[in-house]
């Protein structure tokens, strides 16, 4: 068995209404994201928050050249 420390970035998009928080994780395939912690306050949903921080997301990961994208939930 064979176990090796991979670096790891994580992005931090944060508004006064909001936050998510993507890992830059990378395997044979290439880079990819892992979208998790997607909140926005209470007050402020209903309001497309969430999906902008999303849609940012998705276009830091095309600039670096990300192969996918995978968003967690609980």
């Amino acid at each position: 068995m064979l176990i090796e420390q991979t670096s790891t970035l994580l992005f931090h998009f944060k508004l006064e209404e909001g936050s998510l928080q993507m890992v830059l994780m990378q395997n044979e395939k290439g880079q990819y994201g892992i979208i998790e912690n997607v909140f926005v306050k209470e007050q402020f949903r209903k309001q497309g928050i969430a999906s902008n921080l999303v849609a940012e997301a998705v276009k830091l990961a095309k600039r670096l050249k990300m192969y996918k994208i995978v968003l967690t939930c609980s």
